[in-house]
């Protein structure tokens, strides 16, 4: 999708799949990352200057943000400081961690894919206390349950109701009611 001289995507049946590869490329280096806080965060930091880099360099693209490993740890990286916060029911935020959490909250606004949306950001350290409020309830494990299947096929319904000329008024709700459904 970066240019027109590149079309493999078109051809993909189920686009997002490249997620799976990169998900399988962090369970190799998810037991290293786990074990230390320290090299967390550093890798974290790493992320972040991986993505300011992408930005001071003009690559900003979806390859580049997205379908690379290094993009990921971003994300990854966050979601194991909240699992470690989640694990410590005593978490007491020290000053050092006001200073780091004000040093990467001060790097992201500079992320320009992450800036509208800096609530990717600070979703991973509510998550869990989330989790704690919704982890019994049925409705919210059927929707978690269903969240993956939806992600994968979602995009498939969408490119072939492009294919067959669907209205755009109409198109959301067909999408929508047809991705739900093979979910399911």
């Amino acid at each position: 999708g970066i240019s027109a001289s590149h079309n493999g995507f078109f051809f993909l049946a189920i686009p997002t799949v490249f997620t799976i590869a990169i998900e399988l490329m962090f369970y190799v280096v998810a037991p290293f990352l786990v074990r230390s806080i320290k090299l967390t965060i550093g890798v974290l930091f790493a992320a972040i200057i991986y993505h300011l880099v992408i930005i001071a360099t003009n690559n900003v693209n979806i390859a580049f943000q997205y379908h690379l490993l290094p993009a990921s740890f971003l994300y990854f990286t966050l979601g194991i400081l909240s699992h470690k916060m989640y694990l410590n029911k005593e978490f007491k935020l020290q000053k050092s961690f006001y200073v780091l959490f004000a040093l990467i909250a001060t790097s992201v606004l500079l992320i320009q894919p992450l800036l509208p949306n800096l609530f990717i950001f600070l979703f991973p350290f509510v998550l869990p206390y989330l989790f704690e409020l919704t982890k019994y309830n049925k409705i919210d494990r059927f929707i978690g349950d269903l969240s993956y299947p939806l992600y994968i096929v979602h995009y498939s319904v969408l490119k072939y109701c492009w294919a067959h000329h669907v209205p755009p008024p109409l198109m959301a709700l067909r999408v929508c009611l047809i991705s739900i459904t093979i979910s399911i």
